[in-house]
C-alpha cells in the first residue's frame, strides 16, 4: 500500500501533469467559443486571450481526485478517506455544477442573479452530500451553539462566499490561481496536522493545479482560468475550509479558513462596503480592488501579484500558527493581522470615497424638505444619498477603440452613475461591427456603464459616406434623448469630430434643464482646415457658425490644450465662462515591465547607433516624410531612424526610402499595443514629427503623453501646445515644423548628449506626465468640473 505522505505527492503530481496538458485544450475550446477576453480601456491586459483556463484547473483536480479515489477503493492509498457522513458521488457533482455555472458564464455572461442561483443549487448539493456547519463550541468559555435548521443556509452562504472570494480578486495575471495556491497550501498543512487526509488529498491536488497553470497564466498571461477556474478554485477551498472544521468546529478553528483567506476576504469585503457607500449594484465591477490600488502607485504588474502573493502568505502563515499555538500566541498573531488588515485599508484606501463626495459643501438648504417630497410631474424622486446621474454623449464608444469608454469607467469607479447614448460601432474600418448590424442591441451594460445605441450610417470610405455619418448620429441620437426620462443631473457630450455630435447632449439639456459640459478634443471647424479646406470657403464658414452655435449652448467647456481656449473664443466666437484645459492622458501601459515583443529583431536596434522611434499613423498630418528626408542627411552618422505604425502615407514612405538608398531607416509596421512598451524600450529617442498647418498648433496630440509616459526623450519637429509641452518639461529637443534640416541638426544635438543627459530628459518627461497628464489628474480636474455643475441649472 502507497504511504500517505507518498499518497498525496501522487495526487499533486497526477493534477500537476493534467492541467499542464489540458491546458492547450482549454485555449482551443476557448476560442472555438468565443471565450475570449479582448483588451478595452478599463482592462489591465492588451491583447485578445482566452479565459476559459478553468477547464485545465478542473479537468487536473478531478482526474487527481478520480484517481486518488479509485485507489483508495482498491486498497492501494489511504488518502482519499472520507467518512461515512459524505457521500462522494455528490461532493463531486457539485463541484461539476458550480464549473458548469462558471463555463456558461464565461460563454454567454449570463444575469448575476441566475448564476447567483446556480451557485446556491451546486452548494445545496454540496450540503446534501454532508457538508455542513452544524455547530460552534469554545471549552474556554463554556459556549456551545448548536444551528439546527439554520446550518443548512449558513452553509449554503459560506460556501457561495467564498466561490466568489478568488473569482473577485482575479483581475491581474496570475493573482487568483497564486493567492489560490497560498490559501490551499496552509489547508494542506493544518489538514495534514489534523490528520483530515480526505481535505489535504483535495488541497494537495488544487496547490498543484493551480502551480501547473501559472506557467501559463502568469505576466504576461497566455490563458485566463475564467469564472469557471476561480468559481471552482474558490468553492473547492470553501469545502476544504469547512470539512477540516467540522471535526473540530471550535470558535478558533472557524476563524482559521477567514484568516488563511484574509486578503480576499478583506477584498471582497471592502468592494461590497464601496459600492453599498456609491449606491451601486454589489456585482458592479469597479478599479478599486486591491490590486488596482498598487497599480496605481505605479507598482508594475508582476510586482502587484509578488507583493499580494507575500501578504497573502503572512496570514497563511499567521491562519497556521492560530490553530496550533497557545491562548497568548494567538492573540498577538490576532492582532498584528487586524493592524495589517487596517493599515491596508487605509494605505490603499479600500473602502473608497464617501458621502462627502456627493456634498462637498454641506446639505443643501432644502435637503430635508425635498426628501419627503417629489418634484413636479414627470420628474424623478431625490435620492440626496444616490450617485450623480450623468447622461453621456458621445458617437463613438465600446468596443471602438476611445478614450470616452475609459472616461466613463472611470467616473463609475468614482461613484457616479453613467448612461452613454452612442451609436452602432463602425471605427475604424467604417462597417458595423458584427452583432450590431441591425442595432439589435440597442441597450447593454458594460463595465458597470448602462449603453444607448441608435442606429447610424456606416462612415465607410468615401466624403459621402463619412458626412451622412456625422449627421444620421446627430439626428438618431438627438430623437432618442428627447423620449429619455428626466433622471440625469448632468449631461456631459464628448466631441471628437463631428461636432454635431453634441446636438443629442443640447436636445436633452434643453428640454430637462439640466446642466451640459461640452468635452472639446476634436476642435471645429478648424478641424477641417487639416483636411484640406479653407477658412475662407463656403464649408468652414458654414461649420464655424454650426461650431459657435453647439459651442454656446454649453454651461462649461473643457478643451484638451489652452490653445484651444483662443481659436474658440477670437475665431470661432464661442462665449465662454472660466473654459477648463483638461489634457488627455495616455494608455496604462507604461507602469509594467516592457517584456519582449515577439516580432522584434534586435539585429533592427544596433547598439552601436542612435536609435530614434517614430510610433502611431502615418498620414499627411504627421509628415513622417520629414524623418525619411533627415535620415538622408544622416545616412553616413551612427543614426537609425524606426518608423512603427502604418497609415495613408506610407508607401509613399516607403518609396522616399528607396529613391534616397537609404539604409539608416526601418519599417517595422503596425503592432498591437501591448507590445509597444518593448519597441519603445529599444529606443533612445521618440520622434514626434508633424505637418506645418495652423490646426496642429492648437493640439495637443495623445502621442506626445505616451511618450512621456514611458519615460524616453523627445525629438520633435512640432509647433504650438505640443512644442510648449516638451519645452516646459525639458523632456527633448525640437525645431519647427517640416524641417529635415533642423531635424538633422536636432539629432546631432541630442547625440552629442551624455548618456545621463538623455536619461534626465527621460526621466523629467514621465515627472511631468504624471503631475500634469496622469489618469488621476485627469479625473481630479473632471470632477471638479462636474461639482461645478451639480449645483448649477441649463442656462445659469
Amino acid at each position: 500500500m502507497i504511504s500517505t505522505p507518498v499518497g498525496l505527492i501522487t495526487v499533486a503530481v497526477i493534477a500537476f501533469a493534467l492541467t499542464y496538458a489540458l491546458v492547450p485544450v482549454s485555449m482551443t475550446i476557448a476560442a472555438k467559443l468565443g471565450a475570449i477576453d479582448k483588451p478595452s480601456e478599463r482592462r489591465v491586459h492588451k491583447k485578445p486571450t482566452p479565459r476559459m483556463g478553468g477547464i485545465a484547473l478542473f479537468g487536473g483536480i478531478m482526474g487527481a481526485l478520480a484517481i486518488a479515489y479509485i485507489l483508495h477503493k482498491v486498497g492501494l492509498a489511504p488518502t482519499l478517506d472520507f467518512p461515512d457522513s459524505f457521500n462522494t458521488i455528490l461532493i463531486a457533482a457539485s463541484i461539476i455544477v458550480m464549473f458548469v455555472v462558471g463555463a456558461i458564464d464565461d460563454v454567454r455572461q449570463i444575469h448575476p442573479w441566475v448564476k447567483l442561483i446556480g451557485q446556491i443549487v451546486a452548494s445545496c448539493i454540496a450540503v446534501a452530500g454532508g457538508v455542513l456547519l452544524t455547530d460552534i463550541h469554545s471549552g474556554a468559555a463554556d459556549l456551545f451553539i448548536a444551528f439546527g435548521i439554520w446550518a443548512y443556509p449558513i452553509t449554503v452562504f459560506y460556501l457561495v462566499a467564498f466561490a466568489n472570494i478568488i473569482n473577485l480578486i482575479d483581475g491581474l495575471d496570475g493573482l487568483a490561481a497564486g493567492v489560490a495556491a497560498i490559501t490551499g497550501a496552509a489547508f494542506l498543512i493544518l489538514s495534514c496536522q489534523l490528520n483530515i487526509w480526505a481535505t489535504a488529498t483535495m488541497a494537495a491536488a488544487l496547490v498543484a493545479s493551480c502551480i501547473a497553470f501559472l506557467r501559463f497564466n502568469f505576466n504576461p498571461a497566455k490563458l485566463f482560468m475564467g469564472d469557471c477556474g476561480s468559481l471552482t478554485l474558490g468553492f473547492i477551498l470553501g469545502m476544504v475550509s469547512l470539512m477540516g472544521t467540522m471535526r473540530v468546529s471550535s470558535i478558533t478553528s472557524l476563524a482559521v479558513p477567514v484568516v488563511i483567506a484574509a486578503i480576499p476576504v478583506l477584498d471582497t469585503f471592502a468592494a461590497i462596503i464601496r459600492r453599498k457607500r456609491s449606491h451601486v449594484p454589489v456585482g458592479s465591477p469597479d478599479k478599486q480592488h486591491l490590486h488596482h490600488s498598487l497599480l496605481k502607485m505605479g507598482f508594475s504588474q508582476r510586482r502587484v501579484v509578488l507583493t499580494i502573493y507575500g501578504i497573502c502568505a503572512i496570514f497563511a502563515i499567521s491562519g497556521i500558527l492560530i490553530a496550533e499555538t497557545p491562548l497568548s500566541v494567538r492573540i498577538v498573531v490576532v492582532i498584528v493581522d487586524l493592524l495589517l488588515a487596517a493599515f491596508l485599508v487605509w494605505k490603499l484606501g479600500l473602502f473608497g470615497k464617501v458621502m462627502g463626495r456627493y456634498y462637498p459643501d454641506g446639505l443643501p438648504r432644502n435637503f430635508w424638505h425635498d426628501l419627503g417630497h417629489t418634484r413636479e410631474k414627470n420628474m424623478h424622486k431625490i435620492n440626496p444619498f444616490g450617485p450623480t446621474k450623468i447622461l453621456f454623449v458621445a458617437q463613438h464608444y465600446w468596443p471602438e477603440p476611445f478614450n470616452s469608454t475609459d472616461i466613463c469607467e472611470g467616473l463609475v469607479e468614482r461613484g457616479y452613475d453613467v448612461t452613454v447614448l452612442t451609436g452602432q460601432p463602425n471605427y475604424p474600418e467604417g462597417e458595423i461591427y458584427p452583432g450590431y448590424e441591425d442595432c439589435t442591441v440597442t441597450s447593454e451594460d458594460h463595465n458597470g456603464v448602462h449603453i444607448l445605441r441608435c442606429k447610424l450610417h456606416p462612415r465607410k470610405q468615401s466624403v459621402i459616406h463619412r458626412v451622412w455619418n456625422y449627421y444620421s448620429f446627430s439626428y438618431n441620437a438627438s430623437a432618442l434623448a428627447k423620449d429619455l426620462d428626466p433622471e440625469y443631473q448632468i449631461v456631459y457630450s464628448y466631441q471628437t469630430s463631428p461636432v454635431m455630435m453634441a446636438n443629442p447632449a443640447i436636445v436633452y439639456s434643453k428640454k430637462h434643464n439640466v446642466p451640459l459640459l461640452i468635452h472639446v478634443v476634436d476642435i471645429w471647424p478648424a478641424c477641417l482646415m487639416a483636411a484640406g479646406f479653407t477658412d475662407h470657403g463656403p464649408v468652414y464658414r458654414y461649420f464655424k457658425n454650426v461650431s459657435r452655435i453647439i459651442y454656446n449652448a454649453a454651461d462649461r467647456i473643457a478643451v484638451t490644450s489652452d490653445m484651444f481656449i483662443d481659436y474658440l473664443r477670437d475665431s470661432v466666437g464661442v462665449k465662454m465662462v472660466d473654459p477648463v484645459v483638461i489634457p488627455q492622458f495616455a494608455e496604462d501601459i507604461f507602469t509594467e515591465d516592457p517584456g519582449q515583443a515577439e516580432s522584434i529583431n534586435d539585429a533592427d536596434f544596433p547598439k552601436d547607433k542612435i536609435n530614434i522611434m517614430f510610433a502611431g499613423n502615418v498620414g499627411s498630418a504627421q509628415s513622417v516624410d520629414t524623418a525619411i528626408k533627415a535620415a538622408s542627411y544622416l545616412k553616413d552618422e551612427p543614426f537609425m531612424f524606426h518608423i512603427v505604425g502604418s497609415g495613408s502615407e506610407l508607401d509613399a514612405c516607403k518609396d522616399l526610402c528607396e529613391a534616397h538608398k537609404l539604409t539608416n531607416v526601418t519599417f517595422h509596421g503596425r503592432h498591437p499595443i501591448e507590445e509597444m512598451p518593448a519597441y519603445y524600450s529599444r529606443a533612445d529617442a521618440m520622434l514626434a514629427t508633424f505637418a506645418n498647418k495652423p490646426i496642429l498648433a492648437y493640439t495637443l496630440p495623445r502621442k506626445i503623453q505616451s511618450y512621456m509616459a514611458a519615460g524616453k526623450p523627445v525629438i520633435g519637429t512640432i509647433l504650438g501646445a505640443a512644442r510648449n509641452v516638451i519645452s516646459d518639461a525639458r523632456c527633448g529637443l525640437t525645431c519647427d515644423a517640416e524641417d529635415p534640416v533642423g531635424l538633422a541638426r536636432v539629432c546631432r544635438d541630442f547625440a552629442a548628449l551624455s548618456e545621463a543627459e538623455r536619461h534626465l530628459m527621460g526621466v523629467r518627461g514621465r515627472k511631468y506626465y504624471k503631475e500634469y497628464f496622469s489618469r488621476n489628474s485627469f479625473f481630479e480636474k473632471l470632477e471638479n468640473e462636474l461639482d461645478i455643475l451639480k449645483g448649477m441649472k441649463h442656462g445659469n
